[in-house]
């Protein structure tokens, strides 16, 4: 199979921010792209069956963190190339055999709404470290039918 490199382009247009997250597949193709909320739009296309034929993955991000790589324990994401990563998330696509090229290196990923502030998503599974919690936190945020589709952990705690 053809090894497919990191596509300059693609990463440049991360890092200035025209989108915040690209998904490549496995000819370089780009098959996804957000400007707005990366966390929110992927994991809720993702429940509504987006990727379910996906395989080799690329991630380019302006940012990339703890939601990606948990991701890529049910997505077969190979590679996340990144102007900041975040260390637990680069810790976590570590453990998953995913590699990893970034600029900077982030304690936690910020939110793309507010740049002070850090991710609620990041936040909350930096916070909880077991895989079954962290995945039902993400689902109870962006399945159809359950997902309240917002990062904000104000939402989640009124519905609970």
């Amino acid at each position: 199979r053809l090894l497919i490199h990191m596509r300059e382009n693609l990463l440049k247009d991360v890092i200035t921010k025209k989108a915040l997250i690209i998904i490549t597949d496995h000819r370089g193709e780009v098959i996804w792209r957000q400007s707005e909320s990366p966390a929110s739009a992927l994991f809720r296309d993702y429940f509504q069956g987006k990727f379910q034929k996906a395989e080799e993955l690329s991630i380019y991000a302006n940012q990339a963190g703890l939601a990606i790589a948990v991701l890529s324990s049910r997505l077969p994401i190979k590679n996340c190339y990144a102007y900041q990563m975040s260390q637990c998330g680069l810790e976590a696509f570590q453990k998953q055999g995913v590699h990893t090229e970034y600029q900077e290196l982030i304690p936690l990923v910020k939110s793309s709404k507010d740049p002070e502030v850090v991710c609620p998503i990041e936040k909350f599974l930096w916070e909880h470290s077991e895989e079954k919690e962290r995945w039902e936190f993400l689902e109870s945020r962006f399945a159809p039918g359950k997902g309240i589709y917002t990062c904000s952990i104000e939402a989640h705690s009124n519905k609970a």
